[in-house]
């Protein structure tokens, strides 16, 4: 027999069954809206995913403007702005607050072995799409029907999220990337320094908390 695991090992569990399960149950649900939309066959997406395929496509024009202007602005004051981040930190300021929403209605929408992590860690990766709703309390109750638009809607507004950061980065890549000669070599030393500072600052803080690890363990032996 083996041991028994603890609260935090079957905690850590049941939130891995939550997220993996989240991932698999709109991969599955994107896959049959596009397979619908590729036949011409809107009328049998569910009308929760209607805005899927599109999503992929066109994104956001709300979020298009404020991730363009994160970028416009950061390069009004530096010539050659951390876009990437800037535009990371866009996403993650228009998405934070989905995340708990979305594992809710994971929770309510998952079955009794998901939920206790019964069988442990489930790897979602190897069961089919058609296999997932196994894994799913009852499809066809009102509260679940209700909670699967719901967490739909959420997917659908993080796809365009991906479609306009994807969209903004190369937008932000293609302006640095038009470098004149003359100015190539201050371009370079520019971010490399950037990468060296921050770099520096990693392995500062790095042997910071070693120390601290250290000193807290009973000191170097």
């Amino acid at each position: 027999m083996g041991t028994v695991p603890s609260a935090e090992e079957l905690s850590l569990d049941i939130i891995s069954n939550l997220h993996s399960l989240s991932e698999k149950v709109f991969q599955a649900e994107l896959s049959e809206a596009l397979s619908m939309a590729a036949q011409n066959n809107i009328a049998a997406i569910p009308a929760s995913m209607r805005d899927a395929p599109t999503a992929l496509t066109r994104g956001d024009t709300a979020m298009a403007v404020n991730y363009r202007s994160l970028v416009n602005n950061a390069m009004r004051s530096t010539k050659y702005a951390e876009f990437g981040r800037l535009i990371a930190g866009g996403v993650i300021d228009d998405s934070y607050e989905s995340g708990a929403e979305i594992l809710r209605l994971t929770r309510l929408m998952a079955n009794t072995a998901v939920r206790r992590a019964s069988d442990g860690v489930i790897d979602f990766d190897t069961i089919p799409d058609a296999k997932v709703w196994t894994y799913v309390s009852n499809r066809a109750d009102a509260k679940m029907q209700a909670a699967l638009r719901k967490f739909n809607e959420l997917q659908i507004k993080g796809l365009k999220r991906a479609n306009e950061a994807i969209t903004t980065w190369w937008y932000a890549y293609g302006r640095t990337a038009q470098v004149p000669n003359n100015k190539k070599v201050e371009a370079r030393n520019a971010i490399l320094g950037r990468l060296v500072r921050q770099q520096l600052a990693y392995l500062t803080a790095a042997e910071s908390r070693r120390t601290r690890w250290i000193g807290t363990h009973g000191g170097a032996r």
